[in-house]
Parts: structure tokens; sequence; C-alpha cells
């Protein structure tokens, strides 16, 4: 692949505090057989999760349409977790949730709040875990 300067067009970035980091990630479903059919469903804890974020997504969200990201979009998250007695701020946070699950279902709610029109259009994505004084996600999201 050649290598070459990315231009970057609309870029945002913000930070959402979280008291805690859900654990859950979207691959908890439920299933269930209704009429000999399966049915697929949240688990109330994903359910949880994803209010969780709505939440704290909520003050950054586009408010008009024309406020969106356009594809192709990078997205990259850098997860705080708090700092645990035989952790030091910036160590590299190496226990469940996954980074690439929690990016997935961050992801979701981002397309759900109108940050871009599908998540199909998000070519890029960056998910880093590291213990830091504070607890949330660092977010940054640009056009590519």
């Amino acid at each position: 692949m050649e290598l070459r300067k990315w231009k970057l067009k609309m870029a945002i970035q913000f930070f959402v505090p979280l008291k805690k980091i859900p654990k859950v990630t979207h691959q908890d479903k439920i299933i269930s057989v209704k009429n000999g059919k399966p049915i697929i469903f949240d688990s109330p804890r994903l359910k949880e999760a994803k209010s969780i974020f709505e939440n704290g997504l909520a003050g950054f969200a586009p408010k008009h349409k024309d406020q969106m990201l356009n594809a192709p979009i990078g997205v990259e998250l850098y997860w705080c977790f708090p700092v645990e007695k035989d952790k030091q701020p910036g160590d590299y946070h190496i226990v469940k949730p996954d980074a690439d699950n929690l990016a997935k279902t961050f992801i979701d709610r981002m397309t759900y709040m109108g940050f871009w029109k599908d998540d199909s259009h998000v070519s890029k994505v960056v998910s880093e875990k590291r213990y830091d004084k504070i607890s949330g996600v660092f977010v940054k999201a640009y056009e590519l």
C-alpha cells in the first residue's frame, strides 16, 4: 500500500465520562423461539450498556443532518478504565471486555444517534484500552 498524507475534512473529538465502562458487548444476545422461528434480541445488560453510551453521547450528537460526518470515516476510541491497585495510569488494560467488541457497541450507538448515516461508512477504527485516573472514552471521528 502506498504511503500518503491523509487530508482530514470534518472532524470531531470529545470525552465521554463514564462512572463505569460496561463490560457487556454487542454479542450479549438472547435467543428465543416463537411460533417455531428463532428470535434474537438484546439482553437486559446490553440494553443497559446501550443506554449508558447513548446518555454519554447525547450532548455531542449532531443536531442537524448537515453536521453528520460523510464517508469514508475514521473513528478512534481511547477507553480509560479506573486504575487498579497493581496498575499505573497509562498501562494497557488487558482483561475483558475486548477492545473490538467495545468499539462495535459504541460505534453502533454513534450511528443510531446520527453522527453518520450508516456504520458501513466507518472505514478505519482504532480502539485502545488503558488505565487512567478518569473513567470514560475519548472519541475522535473524522472524514478521511
